[in-house]
């Protein structure tokens, strides 16, 4: 584990898929099959960065083991 007074860098990448429901899976036929409405790229992408900035914040002021103890529970 890193302590919280080293440096650590971190690249996120990812690739969601909203609406092409071929080959795999789109995330509005899934919100569809629930009942859920479906969402927007603009919306889906303000809410989910919205959410993961919590946890940049959570690595920027606390320690890695918060960040992978918060994580490890959901």
């Amino acid at each position: 584990m890193l302590k919280s007074n080293q440096n650590s860098n971190f690249f996120i990448g990812i690739g969601i898929n909203l609406n092409n429901e071929h080959p795999t899976q789109c995330l509005n036929k899934i919100f569809r099959e629930k009942g859920l409405s479906e969402s927007s790229s603009e919306i889906f992408i303000a809410k989910f960065l919205n959410h993961i900035e919590v946890y940049l914040s959570m690595l920027a002021s606390s320690s890695i083991n918060e960040f992978i103890n918060d994580y490890q529970q959901h």
